[in-house]
């Protein structure tokens, strides 16, 4: 799992499975996918899941962060 922290706070949280999609966000997340979010929403920050169960714990402790808004992507 890996996140990533912006400066300002950020209320999203979005929740990444990279290898889903025949990994295509594992494959385009730096050079298309972030820098397309990052024009297209408020500051956000990010997790990846790596394996079976993450996705719900990324979710909880975005929750008992006070994220506002928490989005699952796959591929």
């Amino acid at each position: 799992m890996s996140a990533s922290r912006q400066a300002k706070q950020a209320q999203f949280f979005l929740i990444g499975n990279p290898i889903s999609g025949k990994k295509f966000l594992q494959q385009n997340w730096d050079k298309q996918v972030y820098p397309f979010l990052k024009t297209k929403l408020p500051p956000f920050d990010f997790g990846f899941t790596q394996k079976k169960g993450d996705a719900t714990l990324l979710a909880k402790n975005a929750l008992k962060k006070g994220y506002k808004t928490i989005v699952s992507m796959g591929g």
